[in-house]
């Protein structure tokens, strides 16, 4: 979900500037001690660095760091940005992970309905928010964000989430990525099941009745209530670098995957599907574009490349097929123990929860 961050001053670098990325599984940040929101906002930018670093040395492309000021207010971020027209220049054909840090002397209207604050209400805000989509499709696009909301009355909460939308999805990397994730809230307190649900009801075409990928956990409003200042960083910023280590596995394994012309063809039909979701319901985009928020930030979640085909429909008993009618559909990831096990469920009509 974008940050309400305004059009901007921003100061771009190139992406073949010579700056060279490490990265190692094994020397992740640490997570830092947190009393204020100046400290929550130093662990995520340590996110930020740490994925983009990941990223950029597995996907063998630079990104373009755009550093950029709000001017609604104070505070900035840093957007870094990949696009490569061809797969021999960078793995990620469009892709950012994007850090903001701002405050301003008012939420927006959307914000403010929603919360049932009065006009004025001054905030802070950070978090950091990624999309991935790259080349090849036999490796899936991914989408993450954390982020952190401080009032004035000194009301705070956190919020976020993380899905995969796979095109030829492997099952046994489906599984571990949600058998993992139910780990990782657990070792916080937190539900799984709750936040699986939660992002299954969210992450839905709902004028298409499917869900855009395989889902994952989506949460917000964890407030005092859920834990400690503390408690609830150390849960996103764990979030952040399983996020970290899951991807980095499966761009290493796929993505030298030979692929065809048809297969293509279907992750960009996907994709098209993808880029509805993001345009027709999901909350960040709507908010950030009521807030006349910072337009690139905004959509720097869309695909380069994306196709729609009139009444499109996969051959019977296709890869294509066995994507749309099994793993489009809620699953109990956890327990079932092959892909023989999934089932044809039929999608119910769901309320769409992405309203503001």
């Amino acid at each position: 979900a974008p940050s309400p961050s305004s059009s901007s001053s921003s100061s771009s670098s190139s992406p073949s500037s010579p700056k060279s990325y490490e990265w190692s599984k094994e020397k992740r940040p640490q997570r830092n001690k947190v009393e204020n929101f100046d400290d929550v906002s130093k662990g995520f930018k340590e996110v930020q660095n740490h994925i983009t670093n990941m990223v950029s040395c597995i996907s063998g492309g630079n990104p373009l760091e755009d550093k950029w000021n709000y001017d609604k207010g104070y505070g900035g971020g840093q957007s870094n940005v990949w696009e490569s027209k061809r797969a021999e220049e960078g793995a990620i054909e469009r892709g950012g992970v994007l850090f903001s840090s701002i405050g301003g002397g008012s939420l927006p209207a959307a914000a403010l309905a929603k919360h049932k604050l009065p006009p004025g209400t001054s905030f802070k805000t950070c978090g950091v928010s990624l999309v991935l989509h790259p080349h090849n499709p036999h490796v899936p696009t991914i989408h993450m964000n954390i982020r952190h909301m401080e009032l004035e009355n000194g009301v705070w909460w956190f919020g976020g989430g993380i899905d995969v939308t796979p095109y030829y999805p492997n099952f046994e990397e489906i599984k571990e990525f949600h058998v993992e994730l139910k780990k990782l809230c657990e070792k916080h307190g937190f539900s799984y099941d709750e936040y699986k649900e939660y992002c299954d009801k969210y992450f839905v075409n709902h004028h298409r009745n499917e869900m855009r990928g395989v889902g994952g956990i989506f949460f917000e409003n964890l407030g005092e209530k859920k834990g400690s200042l503390q408690q609830l960083f150390d849960f996103c910023f764990d979030l952040g670098m399983f996020m970290a280590d899951y991807y980095s596995e499966v761009m290493i394994k796929h993505l030298n995957d030979p692929y065809t012309e048809q297969e293509r063809d279907f992750q960009l039909i996907r994709r098209a599907r993808y880029t509805e979701f993001n345009l027709i319901h999901d909350r960040g985009t709507k908010f950030g574009l009521q807030a006349k928020g910072r337009i690139e930030s905004i959509f720097c979640s869309l695909p380069a490349e994306a196709r729609w085909r009139y009444n499109y429909t996969p051959k019977e008993g296709s890869s294509e097929d066995k994507t749309m009618k099994f793993y489009l559909k809620p699953q109990d990831w956890v327990v079932v123990e092959s892909e023989s096990d999934l089932k044809e469920t039929t999608m119910e009509e769901t309320k769409d929860i992405s309203a503001l």
